[in-house]
């Protein structure tokens, strides 16, 4: 009998609020996205956290099992690839001002 389990690949943005280093493989309240900054409050005044929160549901549904269909790491992935496709409300098309040939 083979019991080589496999842990399930969650998401590479997925972490703890120090990094990707202490992540949980399940729906956890210290899990966070590390793709998404977000807008915090410390003594008063807001700040720009390098991480968001995620709630349980959508790390079920996205960090742990699926994260290629998560829109977060797909918007993250299209950003750090030049020349990707964008989406817009027809679909995919080319990202502005690329494909197109200048007249001389």
């Amino acid at each position: 009998m083979n019991l080589d389990i496999k842990p399930p690949r969650h998401c590479p943005y997925l972490g703890d609020r120090q990094g990707a280093g202490g992540v949980r493989s399940y729906p956890s309240s210290r899990n966070v996205c590390h793709g998404r900054p977000s807008l915090g409050w410390g003594f008063f005044r807001a700040i720009m956290r390098p991480f968001t929160p995620v709630p349980a549901g959508w790390q079920r549904k996205f960090c742990i099992f699926a994260h290629a269909k998560c829109p977060h790491f797909q918007e993250n992935q299209a950003a750090s690839a030049p020349g990707l496709m964008q989406r817009n409300g027809e679909g995919l098309s080319p990202r502005p001002g690329e494909g197109k040939e200048r007249k001389a």
